[in-house]
């Protein structure tokens, strides 16, 4: 199925020919770097097992994944006059290019690929962080599958590849493994990341995710629904439950912390998934220029121009909720202001000063039932200070104690209102069931927030 060996240049056929043959052989390349990029997305957003993998820790072979730009002038010619043009300018344009190796990718590199390549190169990159055990949990029938039933293709994949293509670093023993095989402590993943893809939201969402327990975040702050399924029996949802506690809480990270913090759970930091989380969605939610790329650093200033702003598909949104998810639970059992001494508290008075304007406004008029904004002041102010919050917690320079004493109920719930407010103005229609239920419990916990000075779970 994935012939690579069609030659553009087949001198014993006619130029149309050879381009059908070109064009036929370069299709299943984009689809199989497309179908790479989107489960290996989909996985990591919703710490699923990917496409043929039977559990978290097992073996995944894959062929090198192709990138898409240096054929693109020739993907995109009308003719096979054109194409046979393109292609004696420039004959390297027919030469498929793959996903480098890990040790020849840089910042440089990377600005300089189109945007659909890039975020197959993050998927690859993100892919070589080792997996939390636990976290992801095959569907039953994944558990019951042997690998050669999952994906039976994958047992002469690498006849598909000529000998001088099986040459490349991409066929190499530990290029695109799966986690158990890779080195773990050969370099810091995540300061990587960051360095590769700076202002790119979907890395920090990602990094975000990883020092996230998503399914007992979306369990509990669903309460009891998981992807739109009920969690049962109620002794499961017990545990998700006291699993986002030791994770919100921080147990592990707390000299003589608690020892029924479960082993899979040791690593998982929500102060880093809280930094991580803030930068994501400042990047989001933040403009940029016309033609400037949407991985460079951006500016970090609300606007209300929504064509410049990230949210261009669907899993953007999804990012944004995920990551509202993580403030709420970084507030759950949080001081109703920061820690004295906090470096970070710019947004705080003002809101406080905001809260009593409008609760005093409202026993003179008899208005009990005002809306969660109206108690923040306009929309507007209110996104504009919840923003300057998440941009110095999203800082460089931040430190986990400055994140951790930063720990505010407000603050928190002002993120989760902020991204409430962006996700509810898009759910057009309410067709995408996912979609509805985020902004449905996004607003739920918004207005439990505001009642309730009790830990949240």
């Amino acid at each position: 199925m994935l012939d690579y060996t069609a030659s553009p240049s087949d001198q014993q056929l006619s130029i149309y020919a050879s381009w059908n043959n070109w064009v036929d052989a370069e299709a299943r390349r984009r689809l199989l770097a497309a179908c790479f990029f989107l489960d290996g997305h989909a996985a990591i957003y919703q710490q699923q097992p990917q496409a043929g993998q039977s559990s978290v820790d097992s073996e995944l072979t894959r062929p090198p994944i192709p990138l898409m730009g240096s054929s693109l002038r020739l993907w995109e010619a009308s003719s096979a006059a054109s194409w046979a043009k393109i292609l004696a300018e420039d004959p390297s344009a027919g030469v498929p290019v793959f996903v480098p190796s890990p040790e020849t990718i840089t910042p440089d590199l990377v600005s300089r690929q189109m945007s659909i390549d890039r975020m197959i190169i993050l998927v690859a990159e993100y892919l070589r962080i080792p997996c939390r055990q636990g976290l992801t949990a095959p569907s039953a029938s994944a558990r019951k599958s042997s690998m050669s039933e999952v994906d039976p293709q994958l047992h002469y994949m690498n006849s598909q590849f000529s000998p001088v293509q099986q040459e490349s670093p991409c066929f190499q023993p530990g290029f695109l493994q799966a986690p158990h095989s890779r080195t773990r402590g050969s370099l810091d993943v995540e300061t990587r990341l960051s360095s590769l893809f700076p202002g790119c939201p979907i890395a920090n969402t990602y990094l975000a995710l990883h020092h996230t327990p998503l399914r007992d975040l979306l369990a509990v702050s669903g309460e009891s629904w998981l992807f739109t399924k009920k969690v049962l029996p109620a002794a499961e949802f017990s545990i998700h439950l006291r699993r986002l506690k030791a994770w919100a809480e921080n147990h592990h990270y707390r000299q003589g912390g608690n020892t029924n913090v479960p082993t899979d759970m040791v690593d998982l930091s929500v102060v880093k998934a809280t930094m991580y989380a803030a930068r994501s969605i400042v990047q989001f939610l933040s403009p940029v220029s016309p033609g400037v790329s949407r991985y460079a650093p951006v500016e970090c200033v609300v606007t209300e121009d929504r064509s410049s702003l990230w949210g261009k598909d669907i899993s953007d949104y999804w990012a944004l909720y995920v990551c509202a998810l993580i403030f709420w639970a970084f507030g759950h059992k949080a001081r109703s202001v920061p820690a004295i001494g906090s470096t970070i508290t710019v947004a705080t008075d003002v809101q406080h000063q905001q809260q009593q304007h409008h609760s005093a406004k409202r026993q003179r008029t008899g208005n009990n039932r005002a809306s969660p904004t109206s108690r923040h002041g306009s929309s507007a102010t209110a996104d504009q200070h919840a923003m300057t919050w998440l941009r110095t917690l999203a800082a460089d320079n931040v430190t986990e104690e400055d994140i951790t004493r930063a720990r505010g109920r407000r603050e928190s719930m002002s993120v989760v209102s902020l991204v409430r407010r962006r996700l509810e103005s898009d759910c057009i229609g309410g067709r995408n069931r996912l979609y509805v239920e985020a902004v449905g419990v996004l607003r739920r916990l918004e207005e439990d927030g505001e009642r309730n000075d009790k830990p949240w779970f």
